[in-house]
């Protein structure tokens, strides 16, 4: 998106804004200043929630964690109900903060992992179709334990597929379309890999 197309969002979400702070301070009484701004504002939240996209992505592509994670919460205000902002915010924690190659610590590439996976859990109760977002943890934690072979993660690989396989079998008792061959796939996986304990742990539920 050009930088024009931002700024003209951002100018549109603005000045909705103050015309909502106007009629909150309308001498008719709180209740019907905050109906009426109610009013104003239900035809521009496509509007509102765009800008919050692209400001999303703004601080995204500047690196600036922090923002991220302020920007992150108000587009969730906004997007609660959508599965896509929920899998679109924790892929940024769970593969670009998470990614080996951009973190060298292993246990801190842990902690976004579980950032990520914390983000879609909570979509869990708000989103039209659950199933989705549980698969989708399932496939974080297996995408892990296949291509991260270092992360700190209590168990180990086996502990990362382990906790897979609880979602992808979760994810397909409510539905979800290749659920049950993903838990398949898990389970294979899981009889297969190593523990960096002595006991299983299920470090992502």
């Amino acid at each position: 998106m050009s930088r024009s197309r931002d700024r003209a969002l951002l100018a549109v979400a603005l000045c909705a804004l103050a015309a909502s702070a106007l009629l909150l301070r309308a001498p008719h009484g709180a209740a019907g200043g905050a109906g009426a701004a109610t009013r104003l504002l239900a035809p521009l939240a496509p509007i509102l929630s765009r800008v919050r996209w692209v400001r999303l992505e703004q601080a995204m592509r500047a690196g600036r964690t922090e923002l991220v994670l302020t920007r992150a919460e108000a587009l969730l205000d906004l997007e609660a109900r959508s599965a896509d902002a929920h899998v679109f915010v924790s892929m940024y924690f769970a593969f670009t903060l998470a990614s080996p190659e951009r973190e060298l610590d292993p246990a801190q590439r842990a902690r976004w992992l579980r950032v990520g996976l914390e983000y879609a859990r909570r979509g869990e109760a708000t989103v039209a179709d659950p199933a989705l977002l549980v698969q989708w943890q399932g496939e974080l934690l297996a995408r892990a334990a296949q291509n991260d072979p270092q992360l700190e993660w209590e168990g180990g690989e086996r502990a990362l597929w382990s906790a897979a396989l609880a979602h992808f079998e979760r994810a397909a008792a409510l539905g979800a379309p290749r659920a049950a061959e993903r838990a398949d796939e898990a389970r294979e996986a899981l009889s297969q890999a190593r523990s960096d304990s002595s006991s299983d742990v299920d470090g992502g539920r």
